[in-house]
């Protein structure tokens, strides 16, 4: 079940089950499933809808919009009506009022004070990656996370501690996790959005230079997460050097990581063999002609 491209009109069954009944339009289901979701076959209150819209996989907006007027709603809502007999559920869709107790209309059915939840339609692959290039960077592409190849022969780069970081960062080796583990947390989720970013380094040894374009990298994945975020796309972010989002790991002080969900750990932790993803993604991984690309992922369902 998932988000209509059409809505087929349903009358409600009962003068009680307009909430059931727009849902059922909304999701081209039946009214029974809906009683089942909502577990009432009477009145549904806020929570009930949203917590079917959840089971559902509609996405929505938590906000509640007044309006007066059709011209002032996004292309899908849900309503809440106050009619002449009482609070009552309704559905607007591309233009369209569909009306458990009114029909199909053109504009409001009666009613005095009128609000709305927005309802979003699902982000496509592609308006993924249109999303990523906005936001700087220079390739994007989405692949199953079964066509990333792992290869704990990586984990010893970690254990070199070049980047200073090695069992002081909670997103490092070893506190992030096995290679195994570190895998199997990939794996758990379907798609992965591989994000490139190239820059122009004229001397591989410029360790600061270097360091603040893995740092526009990462910031940039964050801006770009925030929004996939949005549309409920929700998942895990791999930087493209391990986490510094506080200037010191909170891991040094015995405490917990105050921004979990945006902690990320680089490709090396996941031992990721990423010259094959990048081979895969078509992307170039070779440091050449003063350009240095750079990788990192948001792993999603």
């Amino acid at each position: 079940m998932s988000l209509t491209e059409n809505p087929k009109y349903i009358h409600e069954p009962t003068p009680l089950q307009c909430g059931q009944a727009a849902l059922a339009m909304l999701s081209d289901t039946d009214v029974e499933e809906i009683v089942k979701l909502t577990s009432t076959e009477r009145e549904t209150d806020l929570k009930q809808m949203f917590n079917a819209l959840q089971s559902l996989g509609i996405n929505y907006k938590k906000e509640r919009q007044q309006v007066q007027k059709k011209e002032q709603l996004p292309s899908i809502a849900l309503l809440s009506l106050e009619t002449p007999k009482c609070w009552h559920w309704s559905l607007y869709f591309k233009g369209k009022f569909y009306d458990p107790e009114y029909g199909v209309l053109d504009d409001f059915p009666p009613s005095n004070r009128r609000y709305y939840w927005e309802i979003t339609e699902s982000m496509t692959d592609e308006k993924i990656i249109e999303e990523a290039l906005k936001e700087g960077f220079y390739k994007a592409y989405i692949i199953p996370t079964g066509d990333i190849v792992f290869d704990p022969v990586f984990r010893p780069f970690c254990e070199e501690n070049i980047c200073g970081q090695y069992g002081i960062n909670y997103s490092c080796p070893p506190d992030c996790g096995t290679p195994e583990e570190m895998k199997n947390r990939i794996l758990a989720h379907k798609k992965a959005l591989v994000l490139q970013t190239v820059w122009t380094i004229s001397d591989l040894a410029d360790s600061p230079a270097i360091k603040k374009a893995k740092g526009f990298h990462n910031k940039s994945t964050i801006k770009l997460v925030k929004k996939l975020r949005q549309e409920n796309i929700t998942g895990i972010i791999v930087g493209s050097s391990g986490c510094n989002l506080c200037k010191k790991c909170a891991k040094q002080d015995n405490k917990p990581c105050p921004l979990p969900e945006f902690a990320f750990s680089c490709m090396s932790a996941y031992c990721i063999y990423v010259k094959k993803l990048a081979d895969r993604c078509n992307m170039e991984y070779t440091y050449q002609n003063d350009h240095l690309p750079l990788f990192g992922m948001y792993v999603f369902d």
